[in-house]
């Protein structure tokens, strides 16, 4: 259920920024909370009940709506420096990945939410890395900073992707780096049409 409780955390932060309604506010209207988790559901489907309730019990709610609070107070921290965030920004598939759904931009920034207990790995920076460089290759414009939020640690990281790529690649230029990654895909012959 740990999965579960993030995603729902995620939704219920998401409905909390786009009505304006607080996340405590939320919690105490039954439509609401059902209306989220079947949101929560529908992008993990294997907690999906068969008579349609809600597996999370009572602790497990609370849990999903305290931790929805720490999205609030990562927006406030950002400020007015990121005036404009978007849940679940689309980013345009290549080769054979289709279109992809990352966690949270904010202005220049794209966020990957991690709700773990253990430390980013690699292979949630590759993940991120991916982000990027199927971005780099769309007309839209680039992320300069990417970054990990984890509500239930209650942190953040932030940091250049030009100083990501340069770090993680032994030197390589973005451009470099990107233009590999966009190589290889476009080399597969198979297009994944699941959510990445």
């Amino acid at each position: 259920m740990h999965d579960l409780v993030a995603e729902f955390a995620y939704c219920a932060a998401e409905a909390s920024y786009s009505s304006g309604l607080t996340v405590n506010a939320l919690s105490k209207d039954d439509n609401r909370v059902k209306e989220l988790y079947e949101k929560a559901v529908q992008f993990l489907s294997r907690y999906q009940s068969d008579d349609d309730s809600i597996l999370l019990n009572p602790v497990e709610l609370d849990e999903g709506f305290r931790l929805a609070e720490q999205y609030h107070y990562f927006f406030d921290h950002l400020g007015p420096r990121h005036p404009t965030l978007e849940f679940r920004p689309k980013i345009k598939g290549a080769g054979f990945l289709g279109n992809c759904f990352a966690d949270l931009s904010a202005g220049d920034t794209l966020y990957e939410v991690k709700t773990i207990s253990r430390n980013i790995s690699g292979r949630d920076i590759r993940q991120l890395l991916i982000y990027l460089g199927l971005r780099y290759a769309s007309n839209e414009p680039q992320w300069e900073f990417a970054g990990f939020f984890n509500p239930r640690r209650a942190l953040h990281y932030r940091f250049s992707v030009e100083h990501l790529i340069f770090r993680t690649s032994g030197g390589k230029s973005k451009a470099e780096v990107f233009d590999r990654l966009l190589r290889f895909l476009d080399a597969r012959g198979i297009e994944l049409d699941t959510p990445f």
